[in-house]
């Protein structure tokens, strides 16, 4: 008898409400105070959303503590999935704030193993979160009655406020272009 078996399956792991509304608040305005006052990052980035990657450490900064510290509990509990009991610790972390037609290019993040986005604010028309699988650039499937996750390249995830996804950093992503009138937040974590 025929079967069919997932090689190399892409799991990306998804929590939310990982800090109640009252924290949620003091970090985008925290934020907000921060990306007036430092140069923007990511210098290497083709986009046109304000980073503070390689211009602010979060790890250096309180206000972040607690949300780092829960988001280094889940990417840990994530790691299990993959049967790896490693302590994985935060490497790298940046927040992100993207105006009205701000959007990210396709990108990885190397020198990690795994990378966690946590949502401060997502206001109407933010950008979703687009995957890409490493077959993007293969013959298409012919005859495609309807698309799903098993046979798509592209899959986009439209996030919620205060939640957080986990994925395998070598996982190319991207953030569409948002038609949002108040800024989207978010904050770049990886292990």
């Amino acid at each position: 008898m025929a079967q069919v078996e997932f090689l190399f399956p892409i799991p990306v792991y998804i929590e939310e409400d990982l800090i109640d509304e009252k924290e949620n608040k003091l970090l985008h305005d925290r934020i907000r105070q921060l990306s007036s006052s430092i140069p923007k990052g990511g210098k290497e980035w083709n986009c046109n959303t304000f980073t503070s990657k390689d211009t602010y450490d979060l790890r250096d900064d309180k206000t972040f503590s607690n949300v780092i510290n829960k988001v280094t509990h889940h990417v840990n509990a994530f790691a299990k999935t993959y049967a790896s009991d490693w302590e994985y610790k935060l490497g790298t972390g940046w927040f992100n704030v993207s105006q009205k037609n701000s959007y990210q290019e396709y990108h990885n993040h190397a020198d990690s193993s795994f990378s966690a986005v946590y949502y401060v604010s997502l206001p109407p028309g933010s950008g979703e979160i687009v995957f890409r699988s490493g077959e993007d650039n293969m013959q298409s499937l012919r005859g495609m009655v309807e698309y799903n996750r098993i046979n798509s390249t592209y899959w986009g995830f439209e996030p919620v406020e205060r939640s957080l996804m986990i994925f395998r950093s070598s996982l190319q992503h991207m953030v569409k272009m948002g038609i949002n009138k108040k800024p989207r937040i978010s904050l770049a974590l990886n292990y």
